[in-house]
């Protein structure tokens, strides 16, 4: 039941950020102001951490499943991929490097300031 009630408040923010998306036509997608608001709610501790954690810690043990249906799309689009994958690829590697180095060094300061 935790597991039920964690799963519906991470996927509440998600509606809420969408609908904010939606009333207020943002160029930010709705789920990503989702997530920002969640940030913000465990941030300023009006959310307690306990009450999404399983969830989250669920959600992420299983990610990999999560991009199953992006792969399956991605299928029809093989003519897509023959014009832009190298440029895909270059844009994947750039950016997934640039993340890693990011985290990196706040993993760093966190650590450092704890």
């Amino acid at each position: 039941m935790k597991l039920l009630k964690s799963l519906c408040i991470i996927f509440g923010f998600s509606f809420l950020g969408d609908m904010l998306h939606s009333l207020f036509n943002l160029p930010i997608p709705g789920s990503i102001i989702g997530l920002l608001l969640l940030f913000i709610g465990l941030y300023t501790k009006v959310l307690d951490l306990d009450l999404v954690e399983d969830s989250g810690t669920s959600l992420q043990k299983n990610m990999g499943f999560l991009f199953i249906p992006l792969m399956v799309g991605l299928i029809d689009q093989v003519e897509l991929l023959k014009l832009y994958g190298f440029n895909l690829l270059i844009v994947i590697i750039v950016t997934t490097s640039v993340t890693y180095i990011i985290v990196a060094k706040v993993s760093q300061k966190v650590t450092r300031h704890e």
